[in-house]
């Protein structure tokens, strides 16, 4: 019997999460020895494509939990049948590695789990994304990294 897609949904911060995952966004706009500087047009086409960037995220992460978890009868990490089918996004960076001409994007989704009392923080994926200023391309860069939270 084939099982249907499991929908994943980005919803609101939640209220008992901690300060260093509350959705914080940074923009490396000042050349560091790690990356270069984002131009200030490129950070105002960033800014006015979030929401496409965001949609993009919620693709993956949605991918990834149907295709990178066990199934649900499977005992393993990460399992499908712990999953609630929310997640937050728990941070946001963006910046250029040196020499590179377009932008990467990485958005820290963090999937809730069902533990035996309580629902909490069970999934983490940085999701890598690619934007590329000459043509407004936006893809996916990598590979999704993954982690128990």
């Amino acid at each position: 019997m084939a099982l249907g897609r499991f929908r994943m949904i980005r919803i609101p911060v939640p209220d008992w999460v901690p300060p260093y995952a509350r959705g914080e966004v940074t923009f490396e706009i000042a050349a560091t020895k790690y990356y270069d500087a984002i131009t200030p047009a490129e950070h105002a086409a960033l800014l006015a494509r979030h929401a496409d960037i965001l949609a993009l995220a919620d693709q993956i992460v949605e991918e990834y939990a149907n295709s990178m978890c066990a199934p649900s009868d499977e005992d393993w990490f990460p399992a499908q049948a712990r999953l609630t089918g929310e997640f937050y996004v728990g941070s946001e960076s963006y910046h250029r590695l040196p020499g590179e001409l377009w932008v990467q994007v990485c958005v820290e989704a963090r999937c809730l789990g069902r533990r035996t009392d309580k629902i909490s923080d069970y999934l983490g994926l940085d999701v890598w994304l690619r934007y590329d200023p000459e043509g407004g391309q936006l893809s996916n860069h990598r590979n999704t990294d993954s982690k128990v939270i």
